[in-house]
């Protein structure tokens, strides 16, 4: 996880000590000051050091600026705060000297607006935020070959069942199959085809909850979603037609959650 730079800790401890000195009844830097006691105390601060100034003391003193770090990642209600306090002085460019305290000292200077202090807050409390579940469903998809009772062609069946492997109840999902038109009757129609998105080469056919009575998935939940068909005949073997991709996208909740292509030859038997 990235760490609060010494510089913005230095802004806000500056705001802090000088906020209580004046009596603030400020509940955000008493509670600062209760939190920080320890470290404000061992680094005698008080009202009249400025941040660059607390800054150096900071940058000299690393554990302590490693424990005032761990006390910000264990409450991020408190950073979002910080990150206002710095982001009210966006207008004053702040030049900071401070030494890096390793061998062969070097200088080290930093000119950073307030603005750019809260920009660099607002990257590190997302990172402290706590990863909500996100919704899941992953597909099973299965093919039968049906008899021919004399046709030329291999016909098949194929269907989609969804699982949802997440932790949270799914109540909305979509799956978008582009399919080979090649391998479909064209003298029929398909109620679930998008006739829009058409193409020379493929059909697009689009179920969702709502074609099924807006079945809700709930964790561990299975549902078949989809039965279709097809057929394949020798000339489409021996052009290579099998090779050709299928293209199935898996939405939950208008996120997508399963992107599967497979090559036609994944749908038929080899017998």
């Amino acid at each position: 996880m990235e760490n609060f730079t010494a510089q913005i800790i230095g802004v806000f401890l500056a705001e802090t000590v000088k906020n209580v000195a004046k009596g603030s009844a400020n509940t955000l830097y008493n509670n600062s000051n209760l939190l920080f006691y320890s470290e404000i105390v061992t680094l005698g601060l008080n009202d009249s050091l400025n941040a660059e100034e607390i800054t150096r003391q900071l940058e000299a003193k690393p554990e302590v600026l490693e424990t005032v770090r761990q006390k910000l990642n264990d409450h991020p209600k408190l950073a979002e705060e910080m990150a206002k306090i710095v982001n009210e002085q966006s207008g004053n460019t702040r030049q900071v000297t401070a030494n890096n305290y390793v061998e062969n000292t070097e200088s080290l200077t930093i000119n950073q607006s307030g603005g750019q202090y809260a920009n660099e807050i607002k990257n590190i409390i997302q990172n402290l935020q706590p990863e909500l579940p996100k919704p899941s469903l992953k597909a099973e998809i299965s093919f039968n070959q049906n008899p021919s009772y004399g046709n030329l062609e291999e016909l098949y069946g194929w269907r989609i069942k969804l699982i949802n492997d997440g932790e949270i109840t799914v109540k909305n999902f979509r799956v978008d199959i582009k399919f080979l038109n090649i391998f479909l009757n064209q003298h029929i129609g398909y109620a679930i085809e998008v006739v829009e998105k058409r193409t020379q080469d493929y059909r697009l056919f689009r179920m969702t909850s709502e074609h099924h009575r807006n079945k809700v998935l709930h964790s561990d939940d299975e549902y078949s979603v989809f039965e279709g068909s097809y057929s394949v005949s020798k000339v489409m073997r021996e052009n290579g037609d099998l090779e050709r991709l299928v293209f199935i996208n898996i939405y939950a909740d208008d996120i997508l959650v399963d992107k599967i292509e497979r090559k036609m030859s994944e749908f038929v038997s080899n017998e």
